[in-house]
This record gives C-alpha cells, structure tokens and sequence, in this order.
C-alpha cells in the first residue's frame, strides 16, 4: 500500500506554498516535468506558451477543506503539421481535463454513494421480505440466514 502523502501524486508535483487559515488549507503546487506530450499528435514538447491556476478540491486533512492552486503550463506543439497549436499538460494521476476535484477525492466520492445506494437496495429488499437474504455473492459468501452485521450508518 502507498504511503498518504499531501500531494495526490508527489511524482508530478511540487509543493510551493502551504497556507493554513481558519477551517481551509490551501496549498500552492507545480508539476516537475520539463516537458509534456501534445494529446493530439503525441510529439513532446518543451516550449512553454503561458501558465495558468487551477482550483482543484481535494481531500479535507484533519476536518479542514484542503484546495490545490495548481499551477500548469501551455506548451506550444512542435509539430507543424498538427492540428493542435497550443496543448495544456495533462496530469492524469491527479486530476481530469476541466474537473474541478482532484481523483482521489473523486474517488471517495464513488465509493461513499456505491455505499449509500447498497444500503438503500438492502432496505427495499428487507422491507419486501425481511426474511430472504441477500445473495451470498453480496454479502462476503455469508449463509442467506446467517444474521446481517450492520454496514449502513
């Protein structure tokens, strides 16, 4: 298992800044590679065009909401034949094109409405008929009558 960090992927990134105020952690960070691959063509490229922010929620760190100001850059295309001039570096580990959470808190977020939707799906089953049981695929191979440990909060 890999050990949590901060920073979503500390292979890509650098951390600048940290600022902690009030219930909020922001952290001001910047990618480490000297050159990105236009998406279209797949040509590398090191010529930088501009850099911009982007606001990017992540997961909260000791009850305190933690946001990345991420710092990326445009690189222009050297391939002339290209139909992509300009091409923001991609940093797939941590966050999607236009996304505005990075993957992992992403992730969370799947995770904690498969949960929900169980749980739900459990209800209605128990409520139809509270004594048939859940397949046992369902349930880690536990016996259909074997009592139910309680999994929703």
């Amino acid at each position: 298992m890999a050990k949590p960090t901060l920073l979503p992927d500390p292979t890509c990134l650098h951390l600048q800044l940290l600022d902690a105020s009030g219930s909020a952690i922001t952290a001001r960070v910047t990618t480490t590679s000297t050159e990105e691959a236009c998406p279209l063509c797949h040509r590398s490229s090191s010529r930088i065009h501009s850099r911009y922010v982007r606001a990017v929620a992540d997961l909260p760190w000791m009850g305190c909401a933690v946001h990345l100001e991420l710092y990326v850059r445009r690189f222009f295309c050297t391939n002339s034949e290209c139909l992509r001039q300009i091409f923001t570096e991609r940093l797939p580990t941590v966050v999607s094109p236009y996304a505005r959470r990075t993957m992992r808190l992403t992730d969370v977020f799947i995770m904690y409405h498969q949960k929900r939707i169980f749980c739900q799906v459990r209800k209605r089953i128990d409520l139809k008929n509270p004594l048939a049981g859940l397949p046992t695929h369902m349930l880690g191979n536990e016996p259909a009558c074997a009592p139910r440990a309680k999994i929703c909060h």
